[in-house]
């Protein structure tokens, strides 16, 4: 009975080791495999990087501009969904400026609207936006004042 604990117990030995071993044979194959990658990465990378200059970084396009001195609706237009960002300027006495960036076909004076800007101090200034790609237009409304609203867009 000795006999076959001691035998049991050399089986053991044995399988730890070839446990080992088979631990041992998977690092050395996944260290060959990433080198062999690291070599055919190259030619890839060197497709991403002309593909990445290639592609220029976004920039600010303008969309439209707005001048007035009285209330104004824009012509519809169209967003493409990148950041925008609208820069207004106005000046006057006791003026007042309120810019809505809406949906096209969206009538201010029924159906209502939140402004996306609304100043009572002339000056100049501009606010980020992130509108969805889509048809919108503009409409100002203002007080004593002469003013200049443009939109530009990420493209």
């Amino acid at each position: 009975m000795n006999n076959i604990k001691l035998a049991a117990a050399g089986d053991h030995c044995r399988q730890g080791g070839v446990t080992r071993l088979l631990l041992a044979l998977a690092v050395l194959g996944l260290l060959l495999v990433a080198g062999c990658s690291a070599g055919t990465t190259s030619s890839t990378d060197n497709g991403s990087q002309a593909q990445n200059q290639a592609t220029a970084p976004a920039k600010w396009v303008k969309v439209i501009t707005l001048r007035g001195s009285a209330d104004k609706q824009s012509a519809p237009f169209t967003l493409k969904g990148g950041e925008q960002k609208l820069i207004y300027s106005f000046h006057g006495s006791m003026a007042m400026l309120s810019v809505y960036l809406e949906k096209a076909g969206t009538d201010i004076q029924e159906q209502g609207g939140i402004p996306v800007v609304m100043a009572d101090k002339p000056g100049k200034d501009s606010t980020r936006l992130s509108k969805a790609a889509g048809r919108y237009q503009i409409t100002v409304t203002s007080a004593n004042c002469d003013w200049t609203v443009t939109l530009f867009e990420k493209r």
